[in-house]
């Protein structure tokens, strides 16, 4: 995730959340990431919650990349990408955001959280 502080400085968060208990385990912020700080948070996530068996991402420069990748192939971890889609103008993309939005808000059951 991307941020902006005051003056507009951008920091990044790199966030884990375990999509069955819907905790967040880990949140890292700072300036920028590498696909090695992506790995650090792996691994500080392997020793907490034991040896995940896949992990989904979002696509991101610093979760592609080869650092990442190989350290997850050694670990026999799995990668399962976020889906992507193809807006074709800015109006689709509000339309599908705005139904994620209320589905997410209304309709996905909270009890979990």
């Amino acid at each position: 995730m991307t941020e902006r502080l005051e003056k507009h400085r951008r920091v990044r968060l790199l966030v884990a959340i375990d999509k069955y208990t819907q905790e967040s385990p880990a949140i890292d912020v700072t300036r920028n990431f590498s696909g090695w700080d992506v790995v650090d948070l792996l691994r500080y996530l392997f020793v907490v919650t034991g040896r995940l068996v896949y992990i989904r991402n979002d696509n991101g420069p610093e979760s592609v990349s080869n650092a990442v990748k190989k350290w997850l192939e050694k670990s026999g971890v799995e990668t399962r990408y976020a889906n992507r889609e193809l807006f074709l103008s800015i109006d689709e993309l509000g339309y599908v955001v705005n139904r994620w939005r209320m589905d997410y808000n209304h309709y996905r059951p909270h009890s979990s959280l």
